[in-house]
Parts: structure tokens; sequence; C-alpha cells
């Protein structure tokens, strides 16, 4: 093997030494840029993910207020004056006379 052979392989490792570094330098770009895409997807999910519970958060204290008030509602009970006296004429205590004895199945009632 002469000197120009040496050179030759010499030349030949190098050549392959430098491509093999050079891909080596391209796989780690590739894999730095997928991890920033992916570093990048997770921030804007997470601000998607902090807007709908912003959201959230506002339309459930709107519908806490809401609650809020039904809760605080107040049901009045008006009282209306029941008639303690009641006159009944002839007529109505005998047809009540007649009812209560027929229910109990005695003749009818004379009353004064």
């Amino acid at each position: 093997m002469g000197p120009q052979a040496i050179i030759a392989l010499v030349l030949a490792a190098m050549c392959f030494g430098g491509g093999w570094k050079i891909r080596d330098w391209k796989a780690g770009a590739d894999e730095r840029a997928a991890v920033e895409q992916a570093a990048a997807d997770a921030r804007r999910r997470t601000k998607d993910a902090d807007t709908a519970a912003s959201f959230y958060e506002k339309s459930k204290a709107t519908q806490d207020v809401r609650e809020r008030v039904v809760i605080k509602e107040v049901t009045r009970i008006v009282s209306r004056p029941v008639l303690q006296q009641m006159c009944f004429d002839d007529d109505a205590l005998k047809v009540l006379a007649d009812d209560v004895s027929a229910r109990a199945g005695s003749l009818p009632v004379a009353l004064p």
C-alpha cells in the first residue's frame, strides 16, 4: 500500500466520521425541535384549560348568586281571620240535623 492509498483511507475515514457527526447534530436538532414543539403544545393546552376554568368559575359564580337569592327568599304566610261564630238559620239547622240522623240511622230530630 502506497502513501496515496493510506491518505485516501484516512480521508475516507475522516469523511465518514464527519458525516456521522453531522448526522448526530441533525438528529439532536430534530429532537430539540420536537421537544420545543411539545412544550409549546403543553403551554397552549394549559392556556386553554386556564381559559375554560376561568369561564367555568365565572358561570359558577353567577349560578351561586342566583342560588343565594333563592335561598334568601322569605315565604310570608298571610293569616286570615276565621269566623269564630257561625250562625245558621232554621232551614240550615234542619238540613244539618236530617243529615246527621240519616248517617246515624235514627229518626230525624225535631228542632225547637
